[in-house]
């Protein structure tokens, strides 16, 4: 048999399912995983046509969905994703300190907007380039790192607004997408039954650095000024990233990657469930984003510590993002995106559209973050449904991250006429309450994705 062809089998072998008819939208690891006839029939296989280095090969890899090295990527990745999104995500810290706080309030939105719209958005594009050029992945992330890290080394000799534009926007969505994509990447190579609890690990980090960074920042740029805060978080972020960048790889050897055929992800971009997916996924998000970008500033409209509140929704947004992803692993996919919606859409309109006090909108961060906050951590597994027999399957998660990164881009102008058209600032929070809860009550109809998922195979 050809080279390429057994290293083909190779990966099916240790990825995925022999065959699509084992995956279910239930998502459960026993239906993930073959089964004990298609085990024997695979040892058949292996047997019969695998020659003497391919049968080394195998031996040779390390452990799959456990294991020291598979563990070891997890953290890994944890802290690419906490460094990549954490810094963006607290970008708010900076507003209030000059030069920020001396522009137009659009213009230091952008800047914000536009780093995270990119991040979210260019992830097929990064992901094209890794399929045709394979050995590239091992590349991508430590230019991404040099370009994050001199994108804040320039922002910090700025003297206009567009030079922040291109510099803490342009320059760092760049750079973090190189970065943080390869991860998304090699995570299906370590992980397939437990995915969705590694995944979930994955973008924890987020939450944590979210925690962590601003008050951080916070008490840098009173003390040392905003160039010297720059300057600082370029130098962290180098730090942090240069000694794991050497550890930072897949599971298979370049070797094989490269024989292998490109993984065909864009032949399931014309199956039904791969839009419908999606399009949960941006209702998901154009609900989602509208309570976590005014928490802050509804909490100081009522006399409460924004900070706070939004510190405690990245605390129980953590727990949200783990015990999601987790049951994703053992209970149905369908059940978990009705139960979690209904939740967060009645912390909405309960918690949200009737807090008056810090108690109440405390409550809502936490229940709101438990529940909504893990929707990402699905992905995985949504992946795993639309391609049950893809080896990189999990490659198809950049399309729901630039579905996501479209919803990021729409919510500002869409909550901002909400507000702007309505008569008083209390009637315009009222307005953000209906939309955003309005739309998670949609989500809802996730629970109809069995009854699709079962329609579209038969």
């Amino acid at each position: 048999m050809d080279p390429s062809v057994l290293s083909s089998h190779e990966l099916t072998t240790f990825h995925s399912p022999p065959n699509e008819d084992q995956a279910t939208i239930s998502s459960r690891a026993k239906n993930i995983a073959p089964t004990d006839n298609d085990d024997k029939n695979d040892t058949r296989s292996d047997v019969a046509f695998q020659s003497p280095a391919s049968k080394d090969r195998e031996k040779n890899l390390a452990q799959i969905d456990g294991g020291f090295f598979a563990w070891r990527y997890i953290f890994l990745s944890f802290l690419v994703e906490g460094y990549v999104w954490g810094i963006p995500l607290s970008f708010g810290v900076f507003l209030d300190y000059p030069p920020y706080s001396e522009m137009t309030s659009t213009m230091a939105a952008i800047i914000g907007t536009l780093c995270t719209g990119i991040l979210y958005c260019v992830g097929s594009f990064v992901l094209s380039l890794m399929e045709n050029f394979p050995k590239s992945a091992l590349y991508l992330p430590t230019i991404g790192t040099l370009v994050c890290s001199a994108s804040f080394l320039a922002a910090s000799y700025s003297t206009n607004a567009w030079h922040l534009l291109l510099c803490q926007g342009i320059m760092y969505g760049i750079g973090g997408a190189l970065l943080y994509y390869p991860a998304l990447f090699f995570l299906s190579e370590w992980w397939v039954v437990r995915r969705g609890l590694a995944g979930s690990i994955m973008f924890a980090g987020t939450s944590v650095f979210g925690l962590i960074l601003p008050p951080v920042l916070d008490w840098s740029l009173k003390k040392y000024g905003t160039p010297m805060t720059l300057r600082g978080l370029g130098a962290a972020f180098f730090i942090g990233m240069a000694p794991i960048l050497p550890f930072f790889r897949g599971r298979l050897p370049v070797s094989v990657r490269r024989r292998a055929p490109p993984a065909p992800t864009r032949k399931y971009l014309k199956r039904p469930i791969f839009w419908a997916f999606n399009c949960l996924n941006l209702l998901q998000s154009l609900s989602f984003f509208v309570p976590t970008l005014y928490m802050p500033t509804y909490a100081t409209s009522i006399g409460s510590p924004g900070g706070i509140v939004l510190g405690l929704f990245a605390g129980s947004s953590i727990i949200g993002q783990i015990v999601t992803g987790g049951l994703s692993d053992h209970y149905d996919l369908s059940w978990i995106i009705g139960v979690t919606s209904v939740a967060s859409s009645v912390s909405i309109f309960v918690l949200w559209g009737h807090s008056e006090g810090f108690a109440m909108l405390a409550a809502f961060a936490i229940v709101y973050g438990i529940s909504a906050g893990g929707f990402s951590c699905l992905w995985q597994r949504f992946a795993m449904i639309i391609a049950p027999s893809e080896a990189n399957s999990g490659s198809l998660v950049v399309y729901f991250a630039t579905s996501r990164g479209i919803a990021n881009v729409l919510t500002g102008p869409i909550a901002g006429a909400l507000l702007q058209n309505s008569p008083s600032t209390k009637a315009g929070y009222k307005s953000l309450v209906y939309y955003s809860g309005s739309l998670m009550i949609l989500c809802t109809l996730g629970v109809s994705m069995k009854g699709l998922y079962r329609i579209i195979r038969n």
